[in-house]
């Protein structure tokens, strides 16, 4: 029989596992992992853990049942991971989506949702059978980097008209207080917007009166609806790993995502692209503090557009050497052949294991369970959130 110190000694190697599976693209071994640390729990949720560190799912099967999906995490695990809903409404009788309020105006038409409820503080009021929080959606169903829902876009909204001529790029580089080093100075920032055939657009919440300049204008971005509007006018969206980089690929607008040298798991490892996002392109710090060499590379990228067709139409990507591609409509040959065109609708965030989707553990770094926008839902014991079954 092994004891609570034990079982703890074990849920934390099988969740540095899990962590380094998944940063390799090894996601069924990190299922494993996953299931290790749920059977050696009894497949119980601890409801007096905050909502964001809780295993919901119980292994129920989903199929033929009404299913309620959680969404406890931030608002760009929720944007990424909402991609499933379409998959789990093909095995499920009824799919209920249980969202943050800042998201319900643009999770409205996304595909196999039956009934979408704002997330409050008590207990669900919908009908169900069984219920998953969003990212635990990839465990669910047992993804691979092969089987990852890849179609894009599976958000939309109404492009704003904006001022400007030339490149019109969208740009972010304050991710949540919670998390520093996700965030770049605007001051090393500044010599990209130097650059006469580039509109340039802040699509960051609440820049700081130290983060403003002549040629950086603004967008409303106040909502995340608002945010998307603009972000649907733009060529390309620059941006640190947080929300409006989920937004962005998940719009299926070209996206460039700045990541620390320690980067969240979800963006792999030693990766110019992301599995999850087709439009999305990874500029990676070389060495932890470093975002001066970052920059010098998406100054190289956007130099690279000089003359070229707005990304709009073009789909700039990163080759394993850092050199920047510019295929236009012509093919690409990385890793085999695939058009780079504008996407069309076609196929197209848990460093710390959490709750299904990955989660073999609950969390030794919070920063990893709080959302991308640095949003962590309140703390909520599930005592008294029974399901209402008829």
């Amino acid at each position: 029989m092994i004891g609570a110190a034990g079982r703890k000694a074990l849920d934390e190697q099988d969740a540095q596992e899990w962590t380094r599976l998944t940063r390799r693209g090894d996601f069924e071994g990190a299922w494993a992992a996953s299931d290790r640390i749920r059977q050696r729990h009894g497949w119980v949720c601890d409801g007096a853990l905050p909502r964001h560190y809780q295993n919901v799912w119980n292994g129920t099967p989903l199929t033929g049942r009404r299913v309620l999906i959680r969404c406890y995490h931030g608002l760009g695990d929720t944007i990424q991971f909402i991609r499933y809903a379409p998959l789990v409404r093909s095995i499920a009788a009824h799919v209920v989506v249980w969202a943050q309020p800042r998201l319900v105006p643009l999770l409205e038409h996304v595909a196999g949702i039956d009934e979408l409820l704002p997330l409050h503080d008590g207990a669900p009021d919908a009908e169900y059978d069984v219920d998953v929080e969003v990212m635990e959606l990839p465990y669910v169903f047992r993804t691979t980097l092969a089987t990852i829902p890849k179609a894009v876009p599976y958000l939309s909204a109404e492009p704003i008209r904006l001022a400007g001529k030339g490149l019109r790029v969208g740009l972010v580089w304050r991710a949540g207080e919670w998390d520093s080093q996700r965030c770049v100075p605007f001051a090393a920032l500044v010599p990209l917007l130097d650059r006469p055939a580039v509109s340039w657009y802040s699509l960051q919440l609440a820049p700081r009166c130290d983060e403003q300049h002549t040629r950086l204008q603004s967008v409303p971005a106040a909502t995340v609806i608002a945010t998307a509007r603009a972000m649907a006018a733009l060529d390309l969206v620059i941006s640190v790993d947080s929300m409006p980089a989920h937004l962005a690929g998940a719009l299926g607008v070209p996206v460039w995502t700045l990541l620390p040298r320690d980067a969240d798991w979800r963006w792999l490892e030693d990766r110019t692209d992301s599995p999850w996002y087709p439009t999305m392109c990874l500029f990676r710090q070389p060495v932890p503090g470093c975002w001066a060499s970052v920059v010098e590379d998406i100054g190289r990228a956007l130099d690279g557009l000089s003359g070229s067709r707005p990304c709009s139409l073009v789909r700039v990507l990163v080759d394993e050497s850092q050199e920047v591609v510019v295929p236009g409509d012509k093919q690409l040959k990385k890793d085999g052949n695939r058009k780079d065109k504008k996407t069309k609708a076609r196929n197209r965030d848990f460093e710390q294991p959490i709750v299904g989707a990955a989660s073999p553990q609950r969390a030794q770094d919070a920063s990893s369970l709080s959302g991308d926008d640095g949003e962590k839902q309140q703390s909520h014991s599930r005592a008294n959130d029974g399901r209402k079954v008829n």
